[in-house]
């Protein structure tokens, strides 16, 4: 119950200190209390869909090859990677959370043809790299990660799922 003596005094939706709120709608006392507020709102985990990974990207295509013939290649999935995620981050008000992330990798491959998973997960790098970036965090918070494997999508994709 508020025993504040000014009329306009609500208390905070987080900590219930009691404060006057500077907008009208304002329900929390201050920027830590509407994180904490935002954390409590989102759900825990968060989907990104990303394109299939380039062909060229996959270490056993570029055995003995100059790295600048993929630099272009890199540069271009980790903008388009950072992009998606923010992209759906703001979408659906993600804020990830302190800690270790755990990762869940889904190639969802255009064809049959056999393919190695630690050969998928290495072309991922750049979108890692991007997706991290979009997140906030370092790349290291990604623990465990798991890699699974679909057939049937026409252009293939990759779904990751952060937080599971």
């Amino acid at each position: 119950m508020l025993t504040y003596k000014n009329t306009k005094a609500k208390s905070c939706a987080v900590c219930e200190r009691v404060f006057v709120p500077e907008s009208y709608s304002e329900t929390v006392c201050c920027a830590v209390c509407a994180i904490k507020k935002a954390r409590a709102e989102t759900s825990s985990v968060f989907t990104v869909t990303l394109p299939w990974p380039d062909p060229s990207l996959s270490p056993n295509r570029k055995n003995g090859n100059h790295w600048g013939s993929v630099n272009k290649t890199k540069g271009k999935r980790l903008a388009d990677a950072r992009a998606l995620t923010l992209q759906a981050m703001v979408h659906t008000r993600y804020i990830p959370p302190k800690g270790v992330l755990p990762l869940v990798l889904t190639f969802v491959a255009p064809d049959k043809r056999r393919r190695d998973l630690d050969n998928l997960l290495a072309s991922m790098k750049a979108d890692l790299d991007g997706l991290s970036q979009a997140l906030g965090v370092d790349d290291q918070v990604f623990e465990p990660i798991t890699l699974r494997r679909e057939y049937g999508s026409k252009h293939g994709c990759v779904r990751v799922e952060v937080g599971c």
